[in-house]
């Protein structure tokens, strides 16, 4: 992967000053840009765009998330903030944040959420993590997903999983060596089917599901039991 060029969006200088510095010192970023307010942020961005927002989340961080969301499209959004509640992190992911550090993580899970996020993962705290895939899995079970899950046919669970892993449907269409309309018909009915409103969804699906598995697979290996 290139060296990620990231925007620092924080109303506190000595602290976004304190994130460039160290993010600077690693070879994995190359252009640290920084704002202090939104405003700053857009302008910025579509100056010169960076490949990941790191925004420092304060005040009405909901609705900051949604607008950097709605005025950048496809720049993902990693947020910094204090709650490391399950409702708060859905809520900003319902937002449109693609990862979210505390801010009493340490700095290398700072910028391993920055390069998940460019990858189209999604980074939260562990315990956040288990929280949220078990809530999503439940979403996932409800009666009209569930029977939606089992009606995708083989090449619609291929589709499905390369939405997951955040590809537009050009690149999927290059994956799988179709047409980009018939990419395009696939995600149509796949969203369809699965009752989900917008392709984040499916990435948090994917997210999920992934999750899930791995806390059953370390359920049956007795991972987490004295």
């Amino acid at each position: 992967m290139k060296p990620v060029d990231v925007l620092i969006v924080s109303d506190v200088r000595i602290y976004r000053d304190g994130i460039a510095l160290a993010l600077r010192g690693d070879h994995r970023f190359a252009t640290i840009m920084l704002v202090g307010t939104v405003e700053e942020a857009l302008a910025s961005a579509h100056g010169r765009r960076p490949d990941v927002v790191l925004l420092d989340l304060a005040g009405d961080g909901l609705a900051t998330i949604a607008e950097l969301a709605r005025s950048l499209p496809g720049l993902p959004v990693v947020v910094l903030a204090v709650p490391e509640a399950e409702e708060f992190i859905l809520a900003c992911t319902e937002a449109g944040a693609a990862g979210y550090v505390t801010r009493d993580g340490s700095l290398d899970s700072l910028a391993d959420a920055i390069q998940d996020a460019m990858r189209g993962e999604f980074r939260c705290p562990p315990r956040i993590s288990r929280l949220l895939s078990l809530r999503l899995f439940a979403l996932r079970s409800t009666p009209v997903a569930r029977d939606g899950a089992a009606r995708l046919s083989d090449r619609e669970e291929e589709v499905l999983d390369l939405m997951g892993q955040g590809l537009s449907n050009k690149q999927i269409a290059r994956a799988l060596g179709i047409a980009v309309a018939t990419a395009k018909n696939h995600v149509h009915r796949i969203l369809t089917k699965l009752a989900l409103g917008r392709r984040g969804d499916v990435v948090r699906l994917r997210a999920a599901r992934l999750a899930h598995a791995e806390l059953n697979h370390g359920s049956s290996m007795g991972v987490g039991h004295p």
